[in-house]
């Protein structure tokens, strides 16, 4: 969905995987921070789970809103910017658990504890993941805003023309884009590790992966996201079982993506060499 946004704005957001760290990192220091302050149970655990969600997707938002007024207002190129800013999160993050926030007496470069409160199961983040989509796709296709976002995407200049501010468009996006990635990487500390941990696995990666073959759309991000899930999940138990080298996942992931852009690639070749039946 993160990555999804960015496309309808015509923007390539690489840097989701950094603003999923940063945003996992946010969550989980704001659980941490949280769980001596508000009482035990429940309803403690989840007030801290809204506050921890809410800082991962503030964390992820600012971050993506640096290469968001980059490209703006300074025509940088995004794809370049938010690859390096990953590196920079990583980094940072990395600086910040091991000097100020490392768990006492491990070993690994890891936060705290989350309150086990504060944690949620697999279909509660499905739940809120299918809510997020139905939310995101009303933002997109329902709402002024989704409108002018969508116009800025396709063309900045008649957009401009029309009254819409394109380069403020351009950076809201953006910022939206990191939110949920951030919101993600809190979703991956509070129901799968339960503490920010090093190494965190490259999923703002799949996410590109995901949103092409969704055709950037948050509806068939619900079909394309569980195919590459369920690959992803089996290809440990198909090298166990069967003996199949778990690469062969990854292989199948890249035909998959050649195959939806070939129509577009011979798309390109039609209207290059007038192919296309149109009138000459």
């Amino acid at each position: 969905l993160s990555v999804a946004v960015a496309f309808r704005a015509g923007l390539f957001n690489i840097g989701t995987q950094g603003q999923l760290v940063l945003g996992g990192l946010a969550a989980a220091l704001t659980a941490v921070a949280l769980g001596p302050v508000l009482p035990a149970g429940p309803v403690g655990g989840a007030i801290i789970a809204v506050f921890a969600l809410l800082a991962g997707a503030f964390a992820g938002g600012v971050f993506a809103a640096i290469p968001g007024a980059l490209k703006a207002y300074f025509d940088a190129n995004e794809v370049i910017t938010t690859i390096m800013l990953n590196f920079v999160a990583a980094d940072v993050a990395f600086f910040l658990v091991s000097a100020y926030f490392q768990k006492p007496g491990s070993w690994s470069i890891e936060t705290r504890d989350v309150p086990e409160a504060a944690t949620f199961s697999p279909v509660v983040a499905l739940l809120m993941g299918l809510a997020l989509v139905a939310a995101t796709t009303y933002l997109l296709l329902g709402t002024s805003f989704g409108y002018d976002l969508r116009t800025a995407g396709l063309q900045s200049e008649a957009a401009e023309y029309v009254g819409v501010d394109a380069k403020r468009m351009v950076v809201a996006s953006m910022t939206l884009s990191g939110a949920i990635g951030g919101a993600g990487g809190a979703v991956w500390v509070l129901m799968a590790v339960g503490r920010w941990v090093t190494g965190v696995p490259p999923l703002g990666f799949d996410g590109i992966t995901v949103s092409v073959l969704a055709s950037n759309n948050p509806l068939g991000v619900l079909l394309a996201g569980p195919l590459f899930g369920t690959m992803s999940a089996g290809s440990l138990s198909i090298d166990f079982q069967l003996g199949v080298p778990r690469q062969l996942v990854g292989v199948i992931r890249g035909l998959v993506i050649l195959f939806v852009a070939m129509p577009e690639f011979f798309r390109m070749l039609g209207a290059r060499w007038g192919l296309g039946g149109g009138a000459q």
